[in-house]
């Protein structure tokens, strides 16, 4: 204060402690704010960790739930691959029996084939430029140029 105010009847002393009470209510009131704010900030990083753990336990039950999706959704193409693979050993097997069996059907059918064209061919890689064959194939051939008669023509 000023020198030349008496503290008991200075006009600015009764000012200076109003301000001064007020500084103190104010002081109170925001420390009981500050002590509020800090409780909720404590309050939101508790549920904030909580939370945090919920996650995770979701993120893992994620990631198992999406392994189990992927393995479900692999099955038919692992079924189509084993029924295609069944197939082909299937095929595969059959022709191996084929082989071994001594190619039945067509061995024959090939050398009927030959025979037949080996016969037909001009000369016929026989003796004399007869054609090849059976007497029953020979006949006919012959029967259809006129070289040989039917035994029941004149």
């Amino acid at each position: 204060m000023h020198e030349n105010c008496n503290p008991s009847d200075c006009p600015v002393s009764a000012r200076v402690d109003a301000l001064e009470k007020e500084f103190n209510r104010y002081r109170g009131n925001s420390s009981d704010t500050h002590r509020q704010m800090f409780e909720r900030i404590g309050a939101l990083e508790q549920s904030g960790a909580t939370l945090k753990a919920k996650l995770d336990g979701m993120d893992e039950k994620l990631d198992a739930i999406t392994e189990k999706v992927n393995t479900l959704a692999e099955k038919p193409a692992k079924r189509w691959e084993s029924i295609v693979g069944y197939a082909l050993s299937a095929l595969v097997g059959a022709f191996l029996l084929w082989l071994a069996s001594g190619l039945p059907g067509l061995k024959y059918d090939i050398l009927q084939n030959y025979q037949r064209r080996t016969q037909l061919l001009p000369g016929g890689g026989g003796q004399g430029g007869e054609r090849r064959g059976t007497e029953r194939h020979r006949g006919r051939h012959q029967r259809i140029r006129g070289s040989v008669p039917y035994a029941d023509h004149p």
